[in-house]
């Protein structure tokens, strides 16, 4: 573009950065101009006045490109080939053509300033970039879920052992009271002794009833996982081999179709075995354990109402005998739901190793770019990153985290500076993370 001063050759350009959603550098002091309110003035000023949209057209790899902005709103819109213009975001257009623009002094600033380096090296992998953030961001939101289960894990963990304990009490004191009983015939005695057993055995029962219920529970999802797969598949292309695409399709959809019916045939038996509303089915030996667990029950209630001499101490017995009942029942409970969380630790670990490999991926996506910059400038411009030497954000969320607690700030700040300044920044980092 040839012109003289004052033509308008700078404003076309700014123009062009408009449209295309260059992103102007962040004022960081005083001394920086403020690039965004500049040009924000100069739309508001320059074309809003005549409500005016800009067209920019141009070819990606051969394929021609539209993007529209209105000077009125600022809302932006795309066509792509011979596909109809329609609305998008200025992500979406960065996206499709990441540009570098620069005034004259910012691009003398590029040498002696961090962000706009930092702006003229990562501009070009922009594209790389985001999808790296994306999945970092995407492997972090899974990090925090994994905690989240793992931490259920530990506590579950931590709360079974404490109702072991009780567990143990409660059944010690039901079994010192029945030793304590004077007064009851053998027969009675002999049926009051084998409660033990039948408790004992109801709860082999109530534990195998569990599991087949998260079975029946997690088969269910997982059969309409595949229903779902099954309604939105694909039909096969024709192109550019019709036979094996649809040969494919068939073997997907066979597999597909017979997991939905191998796990409807586990839900069908899994609710033959609970019965409605929990009810085992007639003539099943769930059924026939239930009958024989209630007459029971019958014939130790009646012992009990003889004892009266015992009269006291049956009450007693009864009342931790219920306690104990609902106890177990409880711990059973927590125990189906601890065997769910068994890969809690293993897929939090993994998770975490994901993350960090994706960080040292997107580290080394932005040394490649310094490093062709360095080469690129004969080495005028010396570019090369430092990995984890600045601390100053994990500083703040920690702060951020722990306000309230006491914490005396030079401590995190120390935490921090032990980070950036250890021989291996790399395990100083994970050590800081893991004891946070």
């Amino acid at each position: 573009m040839i012109g003289g001063r004052g033509t308008g050759k700078s404003t076309i350009l700014e123009y062009l950065r408009w449209v295309l959603c260059d992103q102007p550098p962040v004022v960081t002091d005083e001394d920086t101009p403020n690039y965004k309110a500049r040009r924000a003035r100069l739309i508001e000023q320059t074309l809003k006045p005549v409500s005016a949209t800009v067209q920019v057209s141009y070819d990606v790899n051969g394929v021609p490109h539209i993007v529209r902005r209105d000077s009125r709103d600022g809302s932006l819109q795309i066509k792509i080939a011979d596909a109809e213009m329609r609305s998008c975001s200025e992500e979406e257009v960065r996206s499709i053509l990441p540009i570098q623009g620069y005034s004259q002094k910012q691009l003398s600033g590029v040498s002696v300033r961090i962000d706009e380096l930092s702006r003229f090296i990562t501009v070009p992998i922009r594209a790389e970039l985001n999808r790296t953030d994306q999945q970092i961001n995407e492997c972090a939101a899974r990090i925090r879920q994994s905690y989240t289960t793992r931490r259920r894990q530990r506590i579950i963990t931590r709360t079974l052992a404490q109702r072991e304990l009780e567990e143990r009490s409660l059944s010690e004191q039901a079994d010192a009271i029945r030793s304590s009983l004077t007064g009851l015939s053998e027969t009675d005695r002999a049926l009051l002794d084998r409660g033990k057993v039948f408790d004992a055995a109801d709860r082999a029962v109530q534990s195998w009833r569990d599991g087949i219920s998260s079975l029946e529970s997690g088969a269910g999802d997982l059969g309409a996982l595949v229903s779902s797969i099954l309604e939105q598949s694909a039909p096969a292309p024709a192109e550019p081999d019709a036979a094996i695409l649809q040969a494919a399709r068939a073997e997907h959809l066979s597999l597909l179709t017979d997991a939905r019916q191998a796990l409807d045939q586990l839900v069908a038996r899994a609710k033959n075995i609970l019965g409605q509303d929990g009810v085992p089915e007639t003539d099943s030996v769930w059924r026939q354990w239930s009958k024989k667990l209630n007459a029971f029950k019958a014939d130790y209630g009646a012992a009990v109402a003889r004892s009266s001499a015992n009269a006291d101490k049956m009450s007693r017995l009864k009342q931790i005998e219920e306690q104990l009942a609902s106890h177990i029942r409880d711990t059973g409970v927590l125990r189906e739901e601890l065997r769910t969380l068994a890969a809690a630790e293993t897929t939090y670990e993994r998770e975490r190793r994901s993350w960090l490999e994706l960080l040292n991926e997107r580290d080394d996506l932005v040394q490649a770019q310094c490093g062709s910059l360095t080469s690129s400038s004969i080495r005028l411009i010396r570019a090369q990153v430092q990995r984890r030497a600045d601390a100053s954000h994990f500083v703040a969320c920690l702060r951020q985290s722990l306000s309230g607690s006491r914490v005396p700030g030079n401590k995190i700040e120390a935490l921090g500076e032990s980070i950036t300044t250890a021989s291996d920044t790399s395990a100083q980092w994970n050590g800081a993370r893991l004891s946070c």
